[in-house]
């Protein structure tokens, strides 16, 4: 057999290989697309990313996720570690210390939850800041006192 023969033979399994993971990578993106720009750990080690969830019975409408990963981890669907879900008017992330991490989110509806508190050696904490209604105007206020009168 011809040179050519050979490596197109064994090029044609590696390309069909790359071809599924790519396909795989960008279904996990439009999946989970990205909310928030994403948040590296100051040593760079660990990267945190908020990102959309998807629709589900078990979540509530327009739940958000965040996924940590290791920075040079650039296949997000490889390994995705899912660690915190629910449904939030704002979540942020912020690193404390380098193996530290804290999720801070106004909550909407439902109740979220931490789903992992450790993640190789960095350690997750949450804030949950409970979402209060609009405040009433004084106006209205005094309008429905003198009305029930």
């Amino acid at each position: 057999m011809k040179l050519r023969t050979v490596l197109l033979i064994g090029l044609v399994p590696v390309l069909l290989v790359a071809a599924a993971v790519l396909v795989r990578e960008g279904s996990w993106r439009r999946t989970y697309p990205l909310a928030k720009p994403q948040a590296t750990a100051p040593d760079g080690a660990f990267v945190a990313e908020v990102r959309g969830m998807p629709e589900s019975p078990l979540l509530a409408p327009q739940s958000s996720g965040v996924f940590v990963r290791k920075r040079w981890a650039l296949l997000r669907s490889v390994e995705p570690q899912l660690v915190f879900v629910g449904a939030c008017d704002n979540v942020d992330t912020r690193w404390m210390s380098r193996r530290r991490l804290l999720i801070e989110c106004e909550l909407r509806s439902g109740e979220p939850r931490l789903l992992r508190a450790l993640v190789e050696d960095v350690v997750i904490e949450l804030v949950i800041q409970p979402h209060f209604g609009r405040a009433t105007p004084p106006a209205e206020v005094l309008a429905a006192v003198v009305a029930d009168r």
